[in-house]
């Protein structure tokens, strides 16, 4: 597994769609490009700036559910490239069982941001769809 992070943001005002680039933390830096939603890249934003909401919103509310049911985020993994589309899957530990759920990328990223939890891709992602910058 490749250890990534969100290295840009880009919100582009009035856009359905925004990019945003994941890097590797070590190695050859290459970085993932993605292309989500402006309600999700709205939602990473208010993540790393650390605003607060009136009431929970989404990604707050799945964060607490998983909290009071016992489960801790291990670790959020974008597993897969087809077609044009990035798949992921979060990775929870609940009671001693580790459990996989399928998720947009997107969403693994504001709920791995939320819960400090580490971002990974796996090496075939990495390999296919990593891109390195020009120096």
């Amino acid at each position: 597994m490749i250890q990534v992070f969100l290295s840009r943001l880009l919100l582009m005002d009035n856009q359905p769609q925004q990019v945003i680039s994941l890097q590797e933390t070590e190695g050859e830096k290459r970085s993932l490009q993605m292309v989500i939603g402006s309600h999700e890249a709205q939602e990473l934003n208010r993540i790393l700036h650390k605003q607060e909401t009136p009431r929970p919103l989404t990604h707050e509310l799945a964060s607490q559910v998983m909290k009071e049911l016992g489960g801790t985020l291990q670790q959020a993994v974008i597993h897969d490239y087809q077609e044009g589309t990035f798949f992921a899957e979060l990775h929870i530990e609940q009671n001693g069982e580790a459990v996989k759920v399928d998720c947009r990328p997107s969403d693994a990223l504001s709920l791995s941001l939320r819960c400090r939890a580490p971002i990974f891709a796996t090496p075939e992602v990495m390999d296919s769809q990593g891109q390195t910058e020009a120096p």
